[in-house]
């Protein structure tokens, strides 16, 4: 797998700021049309080396959903 190291470095990053104030990260993403909340360190690699990864609102999470696609196939 081609890694994405900034992608990686950023989300990692993030996390440990939330953590740093006395919080728990919960980041999210959909894995094969399924929204995982809280993703595992391994979930957020294979986010970082995806290509095509779109980000999206609320207000697209019911198309997500209805299409389970592969992540970055929206």
């Amino acid at each position: 797998m081609d890694c994405h190291p900034a992608k990686l470095t950023v989300g990692r990053d993030m996390e440990r700021a939330v953590r740093h104030e006395g919080a728990t990260p919960a980041t999210i993403g959909f894995l094969d049309g399924v929204l995982h909340i809280g993703l595992s360190d391994a979930e957020l690699e294979r986010l970082a080396n995806e290509e095509n990864v779109y980000k999206v609102g609320p207000r697209d999470f019911a198309t997500v959903i209805a299409k389970k696609p592969t992540v970055g196939q929206l």
